[in-house]
């Protein structure tokens, strides 16, 4: 954060391009009658200090998410909006805590989206940085105020500390951003696994773990993922009130097995409300795994389906175990 945050001010709309060359210099020397000299270790720069700004601290801590930061010592605790809020008294700049319920549509936020959001409020926007699956930082300008806000969730709750300064002082504040949004902590109680980001779909109001570097897309309302290695998961789903105890395990063979040679079921398991099997089969040659689990609510009928060769499976195949394991219908209690 602090690297983002110290980046020269530009208030025009940017665009942060981030790019990483790695380059490998290979060198040799000849062969030579003279001996090579010595080599002398440099001296490394000493390590500057972090300068801590001018100005006196204590700790906030939010019980019921136990996230803590360092907020001024001097500024006023209020309630602002049904949020805690500490308010500089001179000259009316405002730290405030946003604490409420999981948003599954902040995981599909991008710089566009923030962008749009801070053109239509007449607004302009200073920077914008995402870089993991749980978090975003973004500067902007509304009239004569500037704002710092930083957006962090699990899969329980999402927060938001917004940094409200005056325009004329923006240079004052500077450090002092920096300095407190990098005493920001939150020990989170459910969060997003690290290999993961999460997809949600307003229809059904359901969302699903996917594999960070799977390629995704949606085709005829179905969505796909495809691992580097050609493993491929997919999820699909039905508005029914059926269940699934009209599905005998031979219906089931013969509708799964269609097209796929050396089809061999390894196992079946069906409640009336959950359906899950696993089977094998041949494909160009090369043994093929299949996983397929269902699950029907009364209203719709979830359907998630993982296929790979055999030995991608041991790998690929967790992270399909892991993605389900994300699976929830928000609304209800966790599965």
């Amino acid at each position: 954060m602090r690297d983002f945050v110290r980046k020269p001010r530009n208030w025009f709309i940017v665009s942060i391009v981030l790019a990483c060359l790695f380059a490998l210099i290979n060198s040799f020397i000849s062969a030579s009658q003279t001996n090579l000299p010595s080599y002398v270790q440099q001296e490394e720069p000493p390590k500057q200090e972090e300068e801590i700004p001018d100005i006196k601290t204590i700790e906030y801590f939010n019980e019921e998410t136990g996230l803590s930061m360092l907020v001024p010592a001097d500024w006023t605790r209020v309630t602002r909006n049904g949020c805690d809020a500490f308010v500089n008294q001179i000259d009316g700049a405002t730290l405030l805590f946003d604490v409420h319920g999981y948003d599954p549509t902040m995981n599909a936020i991008t710089e566009e989206h923030v962008i749009n959001d801070v053109i239509s409020s007449n607004g302009v926007l200073g920077g914008f940085d995402k870089d993991d699956n749980h978090s975003y930082l973004v500067i902007y300008e509304l009239g004569s105020t500037d704002y710092f806000e930083y957006n962090v969730w699990d899969l329980q709750n999402t927060v938001r500390v917004s940094l409200q300064i005056p325009t004329a002082r923006y240079s004052y504040y500077y450090d002092i951003a920096v300095y407190l949004f990098d005493s920001f902590t939150w020990e989170q109680a459910a969060p997003i696994p690290e290999e993961f980001c999460m997809f949600y779909s307003d229809y059904g109001n359901f969302e699903f773990g996917v594999p960070i570097g799977w390629e995704g897309s949606i085709v005829d309302g179905e969505y796909g993922a495809v691992s580097p290695n050609g493993s491929v998961m997919a999820c699909s789903l039905t508005s029914t009130s059926a269940d699934l105890s009209g599905i005998t395990q031979i219906d089931y063979v013969n509708a799964a097995s269609a097209g796929k040679s050396n089809y061999l079921l390894s196992s079946y398991s069906n409640t009336g409300l959950v359906l899950t099997a696993e089977a094998t089969y041949t494909l160009n040659s090369v043994e093929c795994v299949e996983v397929r689990s269902l699950l029907a609510t009364g209203a719709f009928q979830y359907e998630f389906t993982f296929q790979c060769e055999r030995e991608f499976y041991d790998t690929d195949g967790q992270y399909f175990m892991t993605a389900i394991g994300l699976f929830r219908i928000l609304g209800l209690d966790r599965k």
